[in-house]
């Protein structure tokens, strides 16, 4: 098993090349996920952090990933935004994204999740190494 990954981002778009480069980072220093999921693994766990950014909160978004015996599990935590009038024009505008971003998750990994934290959201994805 390789240690795990936790990163702690600011909420906003920038942040999105140090996701990336911080997954690359453990990936190519894990030795133990294979090169052929690599390109794939970075795409969803910018994906996730992208998700995580336009939920609007205003806290730190942290980026987790680890090995279990049969995946890498990727997982973002950020925080819900509290004004809801401010979700319902995103989700106007960013519908035909979201939908995408979803099935850009769903095709890369074999499982995601979206569950809630007390006021976090958390969003994980499975990718069987195998």
């Amino acid at each position: 098993m390789a240690p795990s990954l936790v990163r702690h981002l600011s909420p906003e778009l920038a942040a999105l090349a140090t996701a990336r480069s911080a997954v690359r980072r453990w990936l190519e220093e894990s030795a133990v996920v294979p090169e052929s999921l690599h390109e794939e693994l970075m795409l969803a766990g910018t994906e996730l952090c992208t998700e995580a950014i336009e939920q609007g909160g205003t806290g730190p978004i942290i980026l987790r990933a680890w090995t279990d015996d049969e995946c890498v599990v990727l997982e973002v935590e950020g925080p819900e935004t509290a004004d809801v009038r401010l979700r319902t024009v995103r989700s106007i505008w960013h519908d035909e994204v979201v939908d995408l971003r979803k099935s850009i998750l769903q095709s890369v990994c074999d499982d995601v999740s979206r569950s809630r934290q007390g006021a976090a959201r958390l969003v994980r994805c499975r990718k069987r190494m195998s």
